[in-house]
């Protein structure tokens, strides 16, 4: 596996694995469940968003890198391609960067400017999502933004994975990339290393989910089981713990967390549905327990 996989595998989720069946759980659409908003997509392959009426009274700061950004100090790959907005240490600059009601409408939008830097309003106490529109050579980010005590804060650093490890990933699994659709990386804090089980499901069209594994993929929409500590003929040496759900209809898609045997898993964030744009990353955090 290269080091650019790799990397995107770190890239603000917390793992992923795949490569035979898993058995338990769908690894599609739920019966009787939307394909995301179709309604919703232009005839461009972006979603139409309407601008929220809701009132913003703070202001979230923060900073857009590219993939292995060397001002973050993180080595490995770094070549942007030719003409993206990228500066030598990896500050993303003229990105758009949207705050979103949880309907995906716009409640406000900013620029970063050539350190990366943005600005951008917000309500305070609403749930809503954070959005960097993509740029060339680099995915998109979404995230559900959860808000600190204080009022006007500073968010967590954003780093946009580059399309070319999107690519990398997708072919891995016996996926072509499509730039018009969007990737859901699940991040699971898991009951344990060796059991496996853990995973989710979208209500939105997509191509098969997979775990990543250090030398390949796991297929399947739950995580793997680590050998040493499990008798499964499918257990895998080692797994990350993230679930890429590749190529999903762009709009909204409720995640709906699988428990493993003798856990229960649960969205860290209860949002009924998430967002998916063309050529972004959408970012769902799950966590288990026993």
């Amino acid at each position: 596996m290269s080091t650019r996989v790799i990397r995107l595998i770190l890239i603000g989720i917390a793992t992923t694995a795949a490569s035979a069946c898993f058995g338990g759980g769908s690894d599609g659409v739920p019966g009787g469940e939307p394909d995301g908003d179709v309604d919703a997509i232009g005839p461009d392959g972006h979603v139409d968003r309407g601008t929220s009426g809701t009132a913003t009274q703070i202001t979230i700061t923060g900073t857009v890198f590219a993939e292995g950004a060397p001002a973050r100090g993180e080595g490995g790959i770094f070549d942007p391609p030719l003409g993206a907005p990228v500066s030598s240490g990896g500050h993303v600059q003229g990105a758009t960067v949207y705050t979103l009601d949880v309907n995906g409408d716009v409640i406000a939008e900013a620029e970063t400017n050539d350190s990366g830097n943005y600005s951008v309003r917000a309500p305070s106490r609403d749930p809503m999502f954070l959005y960097v529109e993509y740029v060339e050579g680099y995915a998109g980010s979404v995230r559900f933004e959860q808000q600190r005590m204080e009022a006007d804060y500073e968010a967590y650093d954003i780093v946009l994975a580059s399309f070319d490890g999107l690519a990398e990933v997708a072919a891995m699994s016996g996926t072509t990339y499509d730039g018009n659709r969007g990737t859901i990386a699940v991040g699971v804090n898991a009951v344990d290393e060796t059991s496996g089980g853990e995973g989710a499901q979208l209500s939105a069209t997509h191509d098969p989910a997979f775990n990543l594994l250090p030398d390949g993929v796991f297929m399947g929409n739950r995580l793997a089981p680590v050998c040493g500590g499990s008798s499964s003929p499918d257990c895998v040496p080692a797994r990350t713990k993230q679930i890429f759900f590749p190529n999903v209809a762009p709009g909204r898609t409720s995640v709906t967390p699988l428990s493993p045997s003798g856990g229960s898993c649960a969205l860290r964030f209860d949002v009924p549905t998430w967002r998916v744009e063309p050529h972004t990353l959408t970012v769902v955090n799950v966590d288990c327990s026993r």
